[in-house]
Order: C-alpha cells, then structure tokens, then sequence
C-alpha cells in the first residue's frame, strides 16, 4: 500500500475522532476546527517517523547479530582447519 495512502487515512479518521471528541467532551459549544486540522494532520506524521525509527533501530539490530555469527563462524572454520593441519 502506498505510504500517501496510508497517511491520509489516518488524517482523516484523525480528524473525525478528534471533531467526536470535541463534540462529546467539552462544555464549549463550538469544535476548535484548527487545533483539530492541525493534531490530524501531525499525528500520522508522527507515528509514521516512530514506526520508521523502530524499524530501521531493529533491521540494523538483526543485520549485526547476523554479521556477528558470520565472523564467529569465519573464526571457528579458520580455527578448525588450523587445527586440522597441526593433526
């Protein structure tokens, strides 16, 4: 799914859960249409950046313990067949 998509969704169902939440609890009789636009619009930027950082922290998390067993591999293999010529 395409990430433009993915992002006006979630200003949309922003918006209308915010003008909800307006509309149900707060006494003032008008909806803050700006602070509601504004929040809508942010919101999915923000999570978007946080599930980005959390991916990409743990990709190159898994590429390091992946590159980690290779070397350790490497070493044991060169280890192994130092050993094996002594024999």
């Amino acid at each position: 799914m395409d990430i433009t998509i993915v992002w006006a969704s979630g200003v949309i169902l922003g918006f209308v859960l915010l003008l909800f939440y307006f509309r149900f609890h707060q006494r003032v009789e008008k909806t803050p249409f700006i602070g509601a636009i504004f929040f809508a619009l942010i919101w999915p930027v923000t999570v978007v950046v946080i599930l980005s950082v959390w991916t990409v922290n743990g990709l190159l998390r898994a590429y390091r313990i992946h590159s980690y067993r290779k070397i350790n591999i490497k070493r044991n293999d060169n280890y192994k067949s130092k050993n094996n010529d002594v024999k």
